[in-house]
C-alpha cells in the first residue's frame, strides 16, 4: 500500500535517517530526517504553473517548533503559542538562503517548505536537520531544483574542530570568548561547491575581527540597525577593542566616498572558496592609520 523508502548514515557520533512514502503523501515530496532522537518533518509543495504577470520567485519557507516535541504543554498566563520565535524565523532563513540560488532559471511558481519539529531530544539542535529534510524533500518532489544540499554545524573546542555539538555545548561555547564559534556549513551538490557559509562568532562580525588584528588603523561598521549596532559596541568593549566605530545607517545610501582613504566592495560567495586570499588583499589595502571602508555584499536573488 505505502511505497516506503528509508535511508540511514553514520554522522559523527549519531544517525542520521531520511524516511518517505508514509506520511503526507498528498504533498509534492515529504521527508523526516531523524538525528539521533530528533526528528523533523518537510513537506514541499509548489504550483505546477505560473501565475500570469509574475515577475520574483515566490519561495516560502517556514520552519516551525512546538511544545510538544519537548514533551511540554504552554503553561502560566499564556496557554497558546504565538507567533514564530527569533530562533524559528532565523532557522527559516537559514534554509532558504542555500536552496533559493539552486532553483533553475526563469522557475518563478509558487514553492512552499513546512518544516516542522516533531520531537527534539534536547541534545541535537534540529536547525541543521530541518535544512537537510528541507533538502531531500525538494529533491523528490520533481521541483526543478539543482540540489541536494548538505548542511553541518561545526564548534571549536580546545583548538579542535567539532561536528554537531550538542545544545549544551554550544551554549557553553558561545559563552566562552576563547572558543566562540557557531558555524553552519553548506554545500550545494553540484561542482561550484559551498553556497552559505553561516558564522557566528559572537555577533559574527568581519569588523570586529579585522579591527582585532590590525589595531593600527580605524575600522567603521555600518549597520542598520540600532540593536545590532549596540550589540558590536558591546562585544568590542568587552574584547577591549578600541578602533571598531560602529555607525547608523541605511547601507543602501550610505555614502562613504570622502570620509575613507579606501573604499572597497567585495562578493562575497565569491570569495567564500579562498578565504586566506581575500585577507590577503584586505591587508595589502589597510595602511597603518588609515581609514578603510569594506563593503560586503551578495548577487543571491
Amino acid at each position: 500500500m505505502f511505497n516506503e523508502v528509508k535511508k540511514s548514515i553514520q554522522w559523527g557520533e549519531e544517525t542520521l535517517t531520511l524516511e518517505t512514502g508514509k506520511i503526507a503523501r498528498q504533498a509534492d515530496g515529504t521527508v523526516i530526517a531523524t538525528l539521533g532522537e530528533t526528528s523533523v518533518m518537510a513537506n514541499v509543495t509548489f504550483a505546477k504553473e505560473q501565475k500570469p504577470g509574475q515577475d520574483f520567485f515566490p519561495l516560502t519557507v517556514h520552519y516551525q517548533e512546538k511544545y510538544y516535541a519537548a514533551g511540554k504543554v504552554p503553561g502560566g498566563f499564556f496557554k497558546r503559542e504565538a507567533r514564530p520565535t527569533e530562533k524559528e524565523t532565523l532557522t527559516a532563513r537559514l534554509i532558504d538562503r542555500p536552496i533559493r540560488p539552486l532553483f533553475v532559471d526563469g522557475f518563478k511558481n509558487e514553492v512552499l517548505i513546512m518544516c516542522t519539529v516533531l520531537s527534539h531530544d534536547l541534545v541535537n539542535d534540529p536547525d541543521v536537520v530541518a535544512m537537510i529534510a528541507a533538502s531531500a524533500a525538494l529533491t523528490i518532489s520533481g521541483a526543478p531544483f539543482m540540489g541536494p544540499i548538505a548542511g553541518a554545524r561545526v564548534g571549536f573546542v580546545d583548538g579542535n574542530y567539532v561536528l554537531n555539538p550538542s545544545v549544551d555545548d554550544m551554549t557553553r561555547l558561545r559563552n566562552n570568548p576563547e572558543q566562540r564559534l557557531d558555524l553552519v556549513c553548506q554545500r550545494a551538490g553540484i561542482e561550484d561547491g559551498m553556497t552559505v557559509l553561516d558564522l557566528g562568532c559572537g555577533w559574527g562580525s568581519m569588523s570586529l575581527w579585522i579591527a582585532e588584528r590590525y589595531p593600527g588603523c580605524r575600522v567603521t561598521a555600518v549597520s542598520n540597525s540600532r540593536t545590532q549596532r549596540e550589540a558590536i559596541e558591546a562585544e568590542a568593549a568587552a574584547r577591549g577593542t578600541s578602533n571598531l566605530e560602529v555607525i547608523t545607517a541605511d547601507i543602501g545610501h550610505f555614502e562613504p566616498e570622502g570620509r575613507f582613504d579606501r573604499v572597497v566592495s567585495i562578493e562575497m560567495f565569491e570569495h567564500l572558496r579562498n578565504w586566506r586570499e581575500l585577507m590577503r588583499r584586505i591587508s595589502s589595502w589597510l595602511e597603518p592609520g588609515g581609514r578603510f571602508f569594506l563593503h560586503v555584499f551578495s548577487n543571491i536573488r
